[in-house]
């Protein structure tokens, strides 16, 4: 995984809205996760 991301960095300009975007990607799976583990 960290190696993917490091091949997909952006230019700096854009590194912190890149970086809001993974931040909410990753909140979003952590949710998802969650849910699964409350289901089961």
């Amino acid at each position: 995984m960290a190696s993917r991301s490091e091949v997909m960095l952006p230019p700096a300009r854009s590194e912190a809205r890149w970086r809001e975007e993974v931040m909410l990607a990753l909140t979003h799976q952590e949710a998802k996760t969650k849910e699964k583990e409350r289901a089961n």
